[in-house]
């Protein structure tokens, strides 16, 4: 069951129907309980969902907890940044991009 909701998880990201992706990564990571490094991606990705929607408190959640998985999980803190700017944490932004280039300075 797990595998069919993270299928439909992905779909709905790649339609870029962020509210319903929110929906089917909930469940994704409602359904493994365990805080392993293979759910930083369904945080991350439902973070991003939660910025495409502006509900950038919860993106931040997601972002945070994606990071505390995967520490050196670049995109998150790239991610981060956006939504900390969102949220007039500039200071806060700049070091979350300082931090996403020091992972990949490419």
């Amino acid at each position: 069951m797990t595998g069919q909701i993270s299928k439909q998880a992905e779909e709905s990201f790649g339609k870029q129907d962020y509210k319903q992706a929110i929906v089917h990564y909930t469940k994704v990571i409602e359904a493994n309980p365990k805080p392993e490094s293979k759910l930083s991606e369904a945080y991350l990705k439902r973070g991003i969902s939660y910025l495409k929607t502006e509900k950038f408190e919860e993106a931040l959640k997601d972002f945070d907890k994606a990071i505390e998985l995967t520490p050196n999980l670049e995109q998150a803190y790239n991610q981060r940044g956006l939504a900390k700017a969102n949220l007039g944490k500039q200071e806060e932004a700049i070091k979350d991009f300082d931090k996403a280039i020091e992972i990949n300075p490419k």
